[in-house]
């Protein structure tokens, strides 16, 4: 961290560190500081300034966030059933290796195209309803 902070210069003022400490009650908190060198004529450092906040809940959030981003990635990649992510037109974002064994064609060539694709022409309309619904928070998806 002194390190950090004695690299300072007036070109690049500011640093940001973010570190673990150890409370005397022996709990892991994380602190993020933000440490400023404030220059005279000469360039010289006439002080310092520090500001430090504890983010230990925040990266309780971000940790919690992976683990679950985790979960679902296993679930979505690892299913039985095929599944896919795709944007509010229907253009697929991400595919599960069992749709793409299901429509058979590969993922990359799916990533390519949207619902409409795959869809059986006569169901395309109503499909692309019901996706609208899904999205206008009127329905909870397709039956």
């Amino acid at each position: 961290m002194f390190e950090s902070v004695s690299n300072l210069n007036p070109n690049k003022p500011i640093v940001t560190l973010v570190h673990r400490v150890i409370t005397p009650k022996g709990e892991v908190r994380w602190h993020k500081w933000t440490n400023r060198a404030i220059f005279n004529e000469q360039n010289k450092v006439k002080e310092y300034q520090a500001v430090g906040r504890d983010i230990t809940e925040n990266k309780r959030v971000e940790e919690a966030l992976r683990e679950s981003e985790q979960v679902f990635r296993k679930m979505f990649e690892d299913s039985m059933d095929g599944m896919v992510l795709a944007d509010k037109t229907g253009k697929y974002i991400k595919i599960n290796k069992a749709l793409s064994k299901i429509l058979g064609y590969s993922q990359e060539e799916l990533l390519t195209m949207d619902s409409s694709d795959v869809t059986y022409p006569g169901d395309v309309n109503q499909h692309s309803d019901v996706a609208q619904q899904v999205f206008a928070g009127e329905s909870e998806g397709f039956s």
